[in-house]
This record gives structure tokens, sequence and C-alpha cells, in this order.
């Protein structure tokens, strides 16, 4: 089973971007969130994320069917791997 490429990449790479981002926006500021090199690193992961959800799949040409399989997979590992990231940057 197959799905368009472009939007299995936007919809893989979605959680790593919206989960950082949702834990600042609902956290209250605290000593973490308030560190300026926890912000400086949530805001390089924030970025890089952007890039890889919504700018790179725009330029991509062409681009092949992805299966099913490997997006699944790949978006478990961005749930995971935003999440730890966020908490590590807002709880630690």
């Amino acid at each position: 089973l197959l799905m368009n490429g472009k939007l299995a990449w936007v919809l893989q790479e979605l959680p790593a971007f919206a989960i950082p981002v949702s834990f600042f926006v609902a956290l209250q500021p605290s000593e973490q969130t308030s560190s300026l090199p926890n912000r400086l690193l949530l805001l390089a992961l924030t970025s890089h994320y952007f890039n890889r959800t919504f700018i790179f799949p725009m330029r991509i040409r062409g681009g092949k069917p992805t299966p099913v399989t490997v997006f699944l997979m790949a978006i478990a590992f961005c749930i995971v791997n935003g999440w730890i990231q966020a908490r590590a940057l807002t709880m630690f």
C-alpha cells in the first residue's frame, strides 16, 4: 500500500514540529522555559522541523509514493523524538 510522498512527508514530520511548540505554548513560564540556552535550542529544533515539515516537501520535484509501513514508522519516530526533545528542553 502506497501513499503520496509529499503528503506522507508533511504528516510524518509534523509531530516533531507541533509537539515542542505545544509544550512551549501550554506550559507556564518556569526556570526551564525561561532559560536562554533552552530557548535557543528549542528555537533551533522548531526551525529545523518547520523547514522539514513545510518547506522541504514543497521543493521535492516529482517524488515517489511512500509505503504506508515506512510512513507509520517515521511518524512513530517523530512523535517520540518530538516528545523527548520538548520534554528535555522545557522540563529540565
